[in-house]
């Protein structure tokens, strides 16, 4: 077996532990997930499908940058957009790599380039966070760098233990402080150190040293579980000085645990409600629209953000697999006009793997955002398996795909209006959105370069 098969072997059987309700589908779902996207992305030759209307998007400007990786996601803070990006400069006679990186402001209504930081220390895959016109951005081993909004010069370098580095992609901003789920392991002097929720506190930065001298402080665990192993993967989100955020138990068949959702008052770090789940997974994403907190993953849910209480919840059946398409997201969700627009990890081959009808498998999906019923969806035709947020604009909806290109629908049919698969899209961007248009990378994986578009719909 290859090294990609035990991947998603590994990341398959982790997941079914958390429920049992959901384990039959979402096996359907992760199998063979990196197997499809591979296909997608390197098969030289892109099948056009003829029948399919061409989308000739209207390009207003286009940037050429370094922006570093698939998975991290550039911030948007209004007009501007920050990228990490990498300069790769071969060394050992070109048998190794050596990657610089640095932060880049953009100026979203005319593309250019407004300042270009000094070198940082290689970056892990949360966003920057921006905090009073500064910048946060944490790297590999252990450190925080500040930098100013306005310059893009380093104001000032932190460290802190490895063990408080972000577990994943979550760092996020609340009332002036910092917020994110650190990593479990034994610190020599220390014990074991709990996963769980990490604050920061930025007023403990002196900024007149400059950034020459490294100044190490401490975030503080805020709250933890009392089962081991607890952590948090998903995002949290924040509303009014709360901060919400989901756990998830890496071993929860060994320790019985169940996921629970959490509201603490980022000023007091008083919890001001606790609720369990034996529905949900703790690893897809958590959005507040009209105050409410919705999470979307295996299951739909949406939540009182004052009490905790799950006011409704659409879970998939298992044995409606070849009468119903499976709603269950694996990307952020997009609001419009009371629907609720995401993608999902199915591919085109989960059909002939799991024994499914191909028309009861979606991976672009459309739902009513009050009763979360299925109003529609879309498999293109040999796409692998999506994480893209798609975006609504002018009655339309885009969706950036694995070898499909850049895919236009009508918002209320889901009809195609259009394939624009002469773009190679960032599929796993959370596109941005300003002054009337729709940002995306056009990638050049041969030359490690990605052409920043924006795109008037």
């Amino acid at each position: 077996m290859n090294s990609c098969g035990r991947m998603e072997i590994e990341f398959g059987d982790t997941i079914m532990k958390h429920n049992k309700l959901c384990k039959e589908i979402i096996f359907v779902i992760i199998c063979f997930i990196l197997v499809s996207c591979t296909s997608c992305i390197f098969d030289g030759e892109k099948k056009k499908s003829s029948e399919e209307p061409v989308y000739e998007p209207d390009v207003v400007w286009k940037l050429e940058t370094n922006a570093y990786g698939s998975t991290y996601q550039p911030t948007q803070n209004g007009q501007f957009l920050y990228l990490i990006e990498c300069n790769y400069t071969s060394v050992n006679k070109g048998l190794e790599q050596e990657y610089k990186f640095s932060m880049t402001k953009v100026d979203l209504l005319d593309g250019h380039i407004v300042w270009t930081s000094p070198e940082i220390f290689r970056v892990n895959k949360s966003p920057v966070v921006v905090i009073n016109g500064r910048l946060y951005v944490q790297t590999s081993g252990g450190y925080l760098y500040v930098i100013g909004d306005d310059d893009g010069k380093i104001d000032a370098v932190v460290s802190f233990n490895s063990i408080y580095m972000d577990r994943g992609a979550t760092m996020i901003s609340c009332n002036g402080n910092l917020f994110w789920s650190n990593i479990n392991c034994y610190n020599e002097g220390e014990g074991v150190i709990d996963e769980g929720l990490l604050k920061f506190d930025v007023s403990k930065i002196d900024f007149t040293l400059g950034p020459e001298q490294v100044q190490h402080i401490e975030p503080r665990l805020v709250w933890t579980d009392d089962v081991a192993d607890v952590g948090i993967l998903m995002r949290p989100v924040a509303k009014d000085g709360i901060v919400y955020f989901q756990t998830y138990d890496f071993w929860q068949e060994k320790h019985g645990s169940i996921i629970k959702t959490v509201a603490i008052d980022a000023d007091s770090e008083v919890v001001k409600w606790q609720t369990p789940t034996t529905t949900m997974n703790g690893d897809g994403h958590m959005q507040i629209f009209d105050d409410r907190l919705y999470f979307f993953e295996n299951v739909i849910s949406c939540y009182d953000l004052e009490t905790g209480k799950c006011l409704k919840e659409k879970c998939r059946d298992t044995e409606k697999l070849d009468t119903e398409v499976y709603i269950g997201a694996d990307s952020p969700a997009y609001y419009s006009d009371g629907k609720f627009y995401y993608t999902n990890n199915t591919s085109w081959a989960t059909s002939s793997i799991a024994g499914i009808p191909q028309n009861m498998v979606k991976n672009i999906i459309c739902i009513d955002a009050k009763t979360f019923a299925y109003v529609w969806g879309d498999l293109p035709k040999g796409c692998g398996s999506l994480n893209s947020k798609p975006v609504v604009a002018n009655g339309k909806t885009f969706v950036a795909t694995w070898g499909r290109g850049l895919r236009v629908y009508n918002s209320e049919t889901g009809e195609l209006i259009g394939a624009a698969e002469n773009i190679n899209t960032h599929p796993f961007a959370d596109p941005p959105q300003y002054n009337g248009c729709i940002y995306y990378f056009d990638a050049d994986h041969k030359n490690l370069k990605k052409t920043l578009m924006a795109i008037k719909p």
